[in-house]
């Protein structure tokens, strides 16, 4: 069993079984619309799973990426920068550690949807006064927005 952390902050021992659900419950939400599901299902097979990311993993990237459909309520390429930080906002109050994951969820799957990019950034071929920390900068700007629109 692992501990991870729920959205309260109380850890939970779950199993792979227990994540598979979640991650399956995420998929088909009834309140994401059809070409919702059929993203986070193909982001899924196409991105987490080449990567051979663990199920956490896997699990928390399709949690932020549903409550981004959810909230926002249109197909993710028909999404604005303003959709994406009215989400954002929405999270006021939370924890740090949710802002940063969602963020960063939010930045994969559209960097994902824009540019196909399924392996990870590979360190060597870095700038050398770069850092992978600096690659994945959480910040509000360096979200790849969706295409056609420009921070």
């Amino acid at each position: 069993m692992r501990q991870i952390l729920c959205e309260t902050g109380f850890p939970h021992a779950v199993v792979e079984a227990d994540l598979e659900k979640q991650i399956e419950g995420h998929l088909s939400h009834a309140q994401l619309t059809p070409g919702q599901r059929s993203a986070l299902k193909s982001f899924r097979l196409e991105f987490c799973v080449n990567r051979n990311q663990k199920l956490a993993t896997q699990e928390s990237y399709l949690r932020y990426i549903c409550f981004l459909g959810r909230h926002v309520k249109k197909e993710f390429a028909d999404m604005t920068k303003d959709d994406i930080i009215d989400y954002l906002s929405s999270l006021q109050g939370k924890s740090e550690s949710l802002k940063d994951w969602a963020k960063l969820s939010i930045k994969m799957f559209f960097r994902w949807q824009r540019t196909g990019m399924t392996k990870p950034v590979d360190s060597a071929m870095a700038s050398p006064d770069s850092s992978i920390r600096a690659t994945v900068s959480l910040s509000f700007m360096s979200i790849v927005p969706p295409p056609g629109i420009v921070f």
